[in-house]
């Protein structure tokens, strides 16, 4: 609406940072958020920042992606449930305190483990 009205960009620029800020406040959330939600989260910051604004730079092909990182997390996860069922639980809450040394919470509930980035 602010490109529209005059290309007025600073409007424009502080409406998409209100965005950002309302992303980083349910990201933190203490609802996990799925994956669905973070594509869906993704494209619209990708498509207004970098598509109509031009300041969120393409990704490149080898940087780190959503996908990278779910699967990575996933990994963390199955490693941890391995070690629990194992009964080696210091290595089971080692591997979720460094998660969550680096910013990944790992949340056991009854379906299972759940993770969120804190």
């Amino acid at each position: 609406e602010a490109l529209g009205d005059d290309f007025n960009a600073p409007v424009a620029v502080a409406a998409f940072f209100d965005l950002a800020r309302g992303v980083n406040t349910v990201l933190s959330g203490d609802t996990p958020v799925g994956q669905a939600g973070l594509d869906a989260l993704d494209a619209v910051y990708r498509e207004i920042g970098g598509q109509v604004l031009g300041i969120v730079p393409e990704q490149a092909a080898g940087g780190a992606s959503a996908e990278r990182e779910a699967a990575l997390v996933g990994l963390l996860i199955e490693l941890r449930a391995e070690a629990r069922q194992q009964k080696n639980f210091a290595l089971a809450d080692a591997i979720r305190e460094r998660a969550r040394a680096i910013g990944v919470v790992l949340e056991d509930n009854k379906d299972g483990t759940s993770w969120k980035v804190a």
